[in-house]
């Protein structure tokens, strides 16, 4: 009697085992296969920001913005600029610093060239002079870059 039930169960378990289906008709998993970082190579001056974007493209052809989706981004060289973890280039002085953006084991990388800081403003001073008829009154200039650093520009004024 056990070796009947014994005979039956394994057969059963053979058939159990049959079933499921032909593995033709399964569809092959899409994987990322490529990073992409937008804007490429892009050029800044000192002390502005440029945000990054990501898009993935996956073994079935499809492209994806994974932007919010990267789990690290990384710069090699802070002096020139640095990331955040969303993607947010500072640039902080002139040179070059390669950005990376890796997400499941592939990464993606551009270079971010910054530049020298750029002139944002230019304050006189004093501030609405009162000037007597006939005379004159010296002005001093003042510029703002995009480093945040303020220099006298009166000398470099030009009329």
């Amino acid at each position: 009697m056990k070796t009947k039930l014994l005979i039956s169960l394994i057969s059963f378990i053979l058939i159990l085992s049959g079933c499921g289906g032909s593995s033709e008709n399964a569809s092959p998993a899409v994987v990322l296969e490529s990073i992409a970082l937008t804007p490429a190579n892009p050029s800044l001056p000192a002390g502005l920001t440029q945000q990054l974007t990501a898009t993935g493209t996956y073994s079935d052809g499809t492209s994806v913005d994974i932007t919010s989706s990267i789990s690290s981004w990384s710069s090699d060289t802070n002096s020139s600029a640095t990331i955040n973890s969303s993607g947010l280039v500072s640039s902080v002085t002139a040179g070059s610093a390669h950005m990376t953006a890796s997400f499941g084991g592939i990464s993606g990388t551009t270079t971010v060239t910054t530049t020298a800081a750029v002139l944002e403003s230019i304050a006189l001073t004093p501030v609405n002079p009162s000037i007597a008829k006939g005379f004159t009154r010296q002005l001093s200039a003042t510029g703002t870059y995009s480093d945040g650093t303020s220099v006298d520009i009166t000398a470099s004024i030009t009329t």
